[in-house]
């Protein structure tokens, strides 16, 4: 029997599903795949409990589970067989933060039950919104109600695979694992590997940017920034011609993520970083980018005040509605602002530019690269499923389409070589800023970490203390946290 060549293994220990959940999957699986055919005998009872190295207890449950979902039948006085005709639904969990994500799981689950002759596949959605996803997910998790498949915030994947809630994708198909590793860009590898193993994957990223008004800029006679002197110089000459604060951005926790998404490029330009060679680095380049940004407010007054209040999407409504020529934001925000203004394609076109962030010197460009990723939970009903979806919404031409309707950037090599300028023009444009872009380092901790950036350049826009007094707490902080 094709079965009994079958290298799928149970997962023992704390946070793996129980055994007899884990065994019926294996058997959906195994018929899904053709290892086992309508009408073929599986293995005995106590041929399966050899194999799997368990008691009859969960065999006999599993078989019976299988039996009343129709994927088995029993004969009496023959065995245990694959039904003629299977009529067991899988239902397959996911959350995700937005709707426009239910589009490329959806087409994954008909490509896969057009290729399956096993079970059909069903998708049970659900959105649970941008806004506080960390905390929902944590909640489905602790009470044992995790989904199968879950789309996250990249920022968030050490934490949850130190945690043990996430399992490493090689655990359940070593071998595309290592093909797909193979074709990631590196930023989009190192952010989702813990302990050498690869949690996540990353169909699509985006890139932090500065947003201009390229109309307004070429009515001026001015061009994008290339340092942070000029950025100045830009701003006042805006502000001369009547823009009262001609930048927006996030500054602090009221904004949460986006404030460290936005800024953490200044901390790089100013030659920081959370970790450098092991040890807290916002030293020197933390407080030159604090610095930079508290004279933007209230030196040269080019920025609201009450930028430290603002929400994650204010910068953006801003500039949308011309209250601010220049906005700090990311590429993943051209739809919104589509929405926000009203200009349609042709006008976006013409009306708005954008560039990585400039850096102190003249020349030099940060960024950081961002994105959704999709991990598989240590409770999943339908692990090897799930990672079937996955493979799916991996494959080269569904991330090209996604990426093209939703102004995402590939993650794969040969997605992006693939990409049709005429189809994905902004995708194909912004492409070339991931040349400056860098993911935040991965820690167990960076919720908390993040929220120390936040609080560290709140304090300053605030005038509460001096740059170097809250760079040093925040670092003093991280430090603790790390």
């Amino acid at each position: 029997m094709g079965f009994n060549n079958t290298d799928s293994k149970l997962q023992r220990g704390e946070g793996a599903p129980p055994l007899y959940k884990q065994l019926k999957e294996i058997i959906r699986d195994e018929i899904a795949k053709g290892s086992l055919d309508s009408g073929e005998q599986i293995p005995t009872e106590y041929e399966l409990c050899k194999k799997f190295s368990i008691s009859r207890a969960p065999v006999r449950q599993a078989l019976k589970e299988a039996v009343n979902e129709g994927v088995l039948s029993r004969r009496q006085g023959s065995g245990t067989f694959v039904s003629e005709k299977p009529t067991q639904t899988i239902t397959l969990s996911a959350l995700i933060t937005e709707k426009q994500w239910t589009d490329p799981l959806a087409r994954a689950t008909d490509r896969l039950n057009e290729k399956s002759n096993g079970p059909s596949i069903e998708l049970d959605l659900e959105v649970l919104g941008r806004p506080h996803f960390h905390e929902r997910i944590l909640s489905h998790i602790g009470k044992g109600e995790a989904p199968d498949l879950a789309l996250m915030d990249s920022a968030w994947v050490t934490e949850f695979a130190a945690y043990q809630f996430i399992k490493p994708l090689n655990e359940i198909d070593g071998d595309w694992t290592a093909r797909i590793q193979e074709q990631l860009l590196e930023p989009f590898v190192n952010r989702n590997l813990y302990q050498g193993n690869l949690y996540a994957l990353q169909p699509e990223a985006n890139v932090s940017l500065l947003w201009y008004r390229k109309d307004e800029f070429d009515r001026l006679g001015l061009g994008p920034p290339h340092s942070w002197s000029e950025l100045v110089e830009v701003a006042q000459r805006l502000k001369k011609a009547g823009w009262k604060f001609p930048l927006a951005f996030a500054g602090g926790t009221a904004a949460g993520e986006t404030t460290t998404y936005q800024l953490l490029p200044l901390i790089w330009g100013g030659g920081g970083a959370i970790l450098k060679d092991g040890k807290i680095g916002l030293k020197d380049g933390g407080v030159k980018a604090v610095e930079f940004l508290h004279d933007l407010v209230h030196r040269y007054e080019v920025a609201p005040v009450d930028v430290h209040e603002f929400s994650w999407n204010q910068p953006l409504c801003m500039f949308a509605e011309e209250r601010v020529a220049m906005a700090f934001g990311g590429s993943y925000e051209k739809k919104r602002l589509h929405q926000y203004s009203g200009w349609n394609g042709e006008e976006f076109w013409k009306r708005v530019g954008w560039v990585a962030l400039p850096g102190p010197k003249k020349g030099e460009r940060y960024a950081t690269a961002g994105g959704m990723v999709y991990a598989l939970s240590r409770q999943a009903e339908h692990p090897k499923m799930a990672a079937k979806i996955l493979r799916e919404v991996m494959d080269k031409n569904a991330i090209i389409n996604f990426c093209g309707k939703n102004d995402r950037v590939p993650t794969t090599r040969g997605a992006i070589e693939a990409l049709d300028p005429r189809i994905s023009r902004f995708s194909h444009q912004i492409s070339a800023l991931l040349s400056y872009a860098q993911a935040p380092p991965g820690l167990v901790q960076y919720a908390n970490i993040s929220e120390q950036l936040q609080l560290m350049f709140e304090r300053v826009l605030l005038d509460r203390t001096s740059p170097a007094k809250s760079v040093k707490r925040a670092s003093e902080v991280i430090a603790a946290l790390s």
